[in-house]
Protein backbone atom coordinates (compact mmCIF):
# COMPACT_ATOMS: atom_id res chain seq x y z
CA UNK A 1 0.00 0.00 0.00
CA UNK A 2 1.72 3.38 -1.09
CA UNK A 3 1.73 6.02 1.86
CA UNK A 4 -0.16 8.78 1.72
CA UNK A 5 3.59 11.04 1.47
CA UNK A 6 4.33 8.89 -1.27
CA UNK A 7 0.86 9.78 -3.08
CA UNK A 8 1.72 13.93 -2.16
CA UNK A 9 4.84 13.26 -3.75
CA UNK A 10 4.03 11.55 -6.90
CA UNK A 11 1.43 14.50 -7.50
CA UNK A 12 4.20 17.05 -6.82
CA UNK A 13 6.27 15.52 -9.62
CA UNK A 14 3.64 15.44 -11.61
CA UNK A 15 2.74 18.93 -11.24
CA UNK A 16 6.27 20.10 -11.46
CA UNK A 17 6.45 18.26 -14.52
CA UNK A 18 3.51 19.98 -16.34
CA UNK A 19 5.00 23.15 -14.45
CA UNK A 20 8.59 22.05 -16.49
CA UNK A 21 7.20 20.44 -19.75
CA UNK A 22 4.58 23.67 -20.63
CA UNK A 23 5.53 26.54 -22.48
CA UNK A 24 3.51 28.92 -20.20
CA UNK A 25 5.11 27.51 -16.99
CA UNK A 26 7.19 28.63 -14.49
CA UNK A 27 10.71 26.83 -14.32
CA UNK A 28 10.92 28.15 -10.73
CA UNK A 29 7.95 26.73 -9.57
CA UNK A 30 8.57 23.54 -11.30
CA UNK A 31 11.83 23.38 -9.52
CA UNK A 32 9.60 24.69 -5.34
CA UNK A 33 7.24 21.72 -6.02
CA UNK A 34 10.46 19.12 -7.02
CA UNK A 35 11.89 20.28 -3.85
CA UNK A 36 9.33 19.60 -2.36
CA UNK A 37 8.88 16.19 -3.79
CA UNK A 38 12.15 15.56 -2.71
CA UNK A 39 11.29 16.80 1.25
CA UNK A 40 8.61 14.43 1.52
CA UNK A 41 10.28 11.86 0.46
CA UNK A 42 13.98 12.90 1.86
CA UNK A 43 15.73 12.60 -1.59
CA UNK A 44 19.17 15.37 -0.30
CA UNK A 45 20.63 14.84 -3.48
CA UNK A 46 17.73 16.40 -5.64
CA UNK A 47 16.86 18.61 -2.53
CA UNK A 48 20.81 19.89 -2.82
CA UNK A 49 20.07 20.34 -6.69
CA UNK A 50 17.00 22.10 -6.43
CA UNK A 51 19.03 24.34 -3.40
CA UNK A 52 21.70 25.31 -5.64
CA UNK A 53 19.18 25.96 -9.22
CA UNK A 54 17.50 28.37 -6.28
CA UNK A 55 20.97 30.15 -5.82
CA UNK A 56 21.63 29.24 -2.17
CA UNK A 57 24.88 30.46 -1.34
CA UNK A 58 25.71 27.77 0.86
CA UNK A 59 26.13 25.97 -2.48
CA UNK A 60 26.81 28.31 -5.45
CA UNK A 61 29.64 29.90 -3.82
CA UNK A 62 31.39 27.08 -3.36
CA UNK A 63 30.88 25.86 -6.88
CA UNK A 64 31.72 28.91 -8.21
CA UNK A 65 34.96 29.09 -6.46
CA UNK A 66 35.92 25.32 -7.41
CA UNK A 67 34.74 26.27 -11.21
CA UNK A 68 37.10 29.35 -11.04
CA UNK A 69 39.69 27.20 -9.85
CA UNK A 70 39.37 24.57 -12.59
CA UNK A 71 39.36 27.25 -14.71
CA UNK A 72 42.99 28.47 -13.07
CA UNK A 73 44.22 25.43 -12.91
CA UNK A 74 43.33 24.23 -17.11
CA UNK A 75 45.50 28.04 -18.08
CA UNK A 76 48.59 26.46 -15.42
CA UNK A 77 48.48 22.65 -17.28
CA UNK A 78 48.63 24.28 -20.39
CA UNK A 79 51.77 26.35 -19.50
CA UNK A 80 53.68 24.01 -17.49
CA UNK A 81 51.47 20.24 -17.97
CA UNK A 82 50.28 18.73 -15.16
CA UNK A 83 52.30 18.71 -11.62
CA UNK A 84 51.51 16.79 -8.65
CA UNK A 85 51.16 19.84 -6.69
CA UNK A 86 47.97 20.86 -9.64
CA UNK A 87 46.51 17.24 -8.86
CA UNK A 88 46.67 17.61 -5.53
CA UNK A 89 45.02 21.34 -4.77
CA UNK A 90 42.04 19.65 -7.35
CA UNK A 91 41.80 16.94 -5.64
CA UNK A 92 41.80 19.24 -2.39
CA UNK A 93 38.85 21.21 -4.17
CA UNK A 94 36.59 18.35 -4.86
CA UNK A 95 37.39 17.37 -1.07
CA UNK A 96 35.87 20.46 -0.04
CA UNK A 97 32.45 20.09 -2.17
CA UNK A 98 32.30 16.67 -1.01
CA UNK A 99 32.26 18.19 2.56
CA UNK A 100 28.75 19.60 1.98
CA UNK A 101 27.50 16.89 0.16
CA UNK A 102 27.82 18.09 -3.59
CA UNK A 103 28.42 15.17 -5.40
CA UNK A 104 30.41 15.43 -8.59
CA UNK A 105 28.17 14.04 -11.79
CA UNK A 106 24.63 14.86 -9.96
CA UNK A 107 25.67 18.61 -8.60
CA UNK A 108 28.34 19.71 -10.84
CA UNK A 109 29.87 18.34 -13.89
CA UNK A 110 31.76 19.45 -17.05
CA UNK A 111 29.05 21.00 -18.42
CA UNK A 112 29.01 24.10 -16.11
CA UNK A 113 33.25 23.73 -16.77
CA UNK A 114 32.55 24.50 -20.71
CA UNK A 115 29.90 27.50 -19.38
CA UNK A 116 32.28 29.10 -16.62
CA UNK A 117 35.10 29.04 -19.47
CA UNK A 118 32.94 30.55 -22.34
CA UNK A 119 31.77 33.48 -19.56
CA UNK A 120 35.26 33.92 -18.44
CA UNK A 121 36.41 34.49 -22.11
CA UNK A 122 33.64 37.23 -23.29
CA UNK A 123 34.89 39.04 -19.55
CA UNK A 124 38.10 39.15 -20.67
CA UNK A 125 37.25 39.94 -24.48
Amino acid sequence: MVSNATEKAKKLLDESLKELESSKGSVLTGIQKLSRAASILNDEEVSIWCEIQFGKEKYTYPLEEYYKSLFDFGKELQNNGETKELKNLMEQKKEELKKINLKEGIHFGTGEIFKLGLMMRVENF
